[in-house]
């Protein structure tokens, strides 16, 4: 049977998790589990959490987690990132971009052979404009990859550069705003390797919202105008492209 490596993307704002200090408890605790529980479903199964933030993405464990890592090995790195993370700061923006493709270099680097899946867990809802194009390329390769990206939302509003990420790449898109329920869907929709997934019931994404950043202002847009030469989009109808220089005629 084939080895699934898994990569859980944390988002660790201090702007969101500062306000809910219970909810990211209750979601380390389930993290926790969910960790030893992977593991042991597979010996050769292997998974590492990579926080992200306002700046700056660092590993969880130097080495993967698999079924021989000492349980409190990954206890004492997850209080360290606890206490990390403290009251709110002025910035309410974290670099998903960044994040996305130091796990993508790291899988493909570490775990060339398995089959890869990257799960994103964070409070936002409200997407970066400025990160949108960084985003979409990383999108795109994860596609190239076949590596499915997971996105579980804690919030009452969608995620539209997460609802395209999982769409596009056959993902599993989750929002929910109860960090209690976390435990259950981890166990029941987030733990199946790729090829497992058929037989189990998955949940449906019913809707997707495919607006876009344009190249000009980075403002989110439902229609646009679009280069001929290298399909830059902009919100505005341009006489000659500001990304490649073709004249628009």
């Amino acid at each position: 049977k084939m080895s699934h490596s898994l990569l859980v993307l944390l988002d660790c704002n201090k702007y969101y998790w500062g306000c809910k200090d219970d909810v990211l408890t209750t979601l380390l605790d389930q993290l926790l589990v969910f960790s030893t529980t992977f593991t042991l479903l597979n010996s050769e199964n292997k998974l590492n959490i990579l926080t992200y933030g306002e700046q700056q993405c660092s590993m969880l464990c130097e080495e993967p987690i698999t079924s021989s890592t000492k349980l409190s090995s990954i206890v004492s790195s997850l209080q360290e990132l606890r206490k990390g993370i403290i009251p709110p700061t002025a910035s309410n923006s974290s670099v998903l971009a960044k994040a996305l493709s130091l796990g993508l270099c790291y899988l493909n680097s570490k775990h060339p052979k398995n089959q890869k899946t990257v799960l994103v867990i964070t409070p936002m809802s409200e997407d970066d404009p400025t990160q949108s194009i960084p985003v979409m390329n990383a999108i795109f390769a994860s596609k190239k990859m076949g590596v499915k990206l997971d996105c579980c939302v804690f919030s009452e509003n969608d995620s539209p550069q997460l609802q395209q990420a999982s769409h596009l790449t056959e993902g599993i898109y989750i929002k929910t705003t109860n960090a209690n329920e976390m435990f259950h869907q981890l166990l029941t929709t987030f733990i199946c390797p790729p090829e497992m997934r058929a037989l189990f019931p998955q949940p449906i994404q019913y809707s997707v919202n495919c607006n876009i950043s344009c190249f000009c202002h980075k403002r989110s847009i439902d229609r646009g105008f679009v280069c001929t030469s290298c399909l830059s989009i902009f919100c505005t109808e341009q006489t000659q492209c500001s990304t490649c220089g073709q004249a628009n005629k």
